[in-house]
């Protein structure tokens, strides 16, 4: 899924039963500033932050 010019997204990823294994909630930003912050709040919750930059994307996993 492509964003729109100047928008990052952040993943979040949870642990849930199934074949999966992890659920996929994701918020889009109008700026990397919104999406930083909201990444480092989950981070401080107990995710792990990796950043996609050339996908302008950060996702944070939850085991």
């Amino acid at each position: 899924m492509m964003l729109p010019d100047g928008w990052w997204a952040v993943d979040a990823w949870t642990r849930c039963p199934g074949p999966l294994g992890h659920e996929r909630r994701r918020r889009e930003f109008r700026t990397l500033r919104e999406a930083t912050d909201w990444a480092e709040a989950l981070r401080l919750a107990g995710g792990r932050v990796t950043w996609y930059e050339r996908e302008r994307r950060i996702s944070v996993l939850f085991d």
